[in-house]
């Protein structure tokens, strides 16, 4: 473990920076052969276990760019299949390995070890002969300029610059908003019970990139709040809902709605 994580931390990058992807995948697939080769015919036990760190590093190293490759080969429309395919091909290998190579290890102890080294190979002359071809280079050098381009700095975020019949229509608006709704706002403290309302249901926005994202905390009661002052009454109830009197006439009067002034 100490291995797997050293590597990928201090060493994966280097040599991802000085190799390419496709080189480092080789050296991972190569270390991989190497320590499985010095696990199958490793006389002492001390030898086996450095041959299992050697494994763990060459996993470490070829593990992420051979991910990298394999997205790489593939193209935006089938990116998440191919991505797919591969993690279900390493579980389906962690499953059926063991399986398969059990009555190979019955026969001779070393033959797995060696097995995963001669797949190993092949895995590099696979890599090798995948860089040879131009489409593919061409891949790698679009995606190596495409890491390394700059991100775009959005621009500064800067209120709105409204005149006085911005105000004017927007406050005429709202006014006849809630009086069409059936809220009461004339006086004072109903004005100032509803400017607390809509701070709560008109959270703080921040601008971050090219998106607007709400800052949602404390104040996600708003809507609540908001509706508690409402002045439809229930049916069949009548009584004070926040700072307002609402009322009903009853049934057999009719069903027009009668609002009372606050107490």
């Amino acid at each position: 473990a100490l291995c797997l994580i050293c590597t990928n931390v201090w060493v994966s990058p280097r040599l991802d920076a000085h190799l390419g992807h496709v080189g480092c995948a080789c050296l991972g697939m190569a270390l991989i052969a190497a320590g499985e080769l010095i696990l199958a015919y490793a006389p002492v036990l001390q030898l086996s276990l450095a041959g299992m760190c050697v494994v763990y590093m060459g996993q470490a190293v070829a593990g992420c760019t051979i991910a990298t490759i394999t997205s790489v080969l593939a193209s935006d429309e089938n990116r998440g299949a191919v991505m797919s395919l591969q993690q279900m091909s390493q579980a389906l290998g962690r499953v059926v390995g063991p399986v398969a190579l059990g009555s190979l290890f019955s026969m001779d102890p070393r033959w797995p070890f060696a097995l995963a080294a001669l797949s190993s190979l092949i895995g590099i002359c696979f890599l090798f002969s995948l860089s040879l071809q131009k489409g593919f280079r061409r891949r790698i050098h679009t995606f190596e300029e495409d890491i390394q381009r700059p991100l775009l700095t959005p621009p500064a975020w800067s209120d709105e610059v409204f005149t006085n019949e911005d105000v004017e229509d927007m406050g005429r608006f709202l006014c006849e908003l809630l009086s069409n709704r059936h809220y009461k706002w004339r006086a004072p403290e109903q004005r100032a019970a509803l400017k607390r309302a809509l701070e709560l249901h008109f959270p703080l926005l921040s601008a971050t990139g090219d998106g607007i994202e709400l800052e949602i905390g404390a104040k996600e009661e708003g809507p609540t709040n908001m509706g508690s002052l409402n002045c439809q009454a229930d049916p069949t109830v009548s009584g004070s809902v926040g700072d307002f009197v609402v009322r009903k006439t009853p049934v057999g009067v009719g069903s027009r709605r009668r609002f009372a002034s606050k107490r």
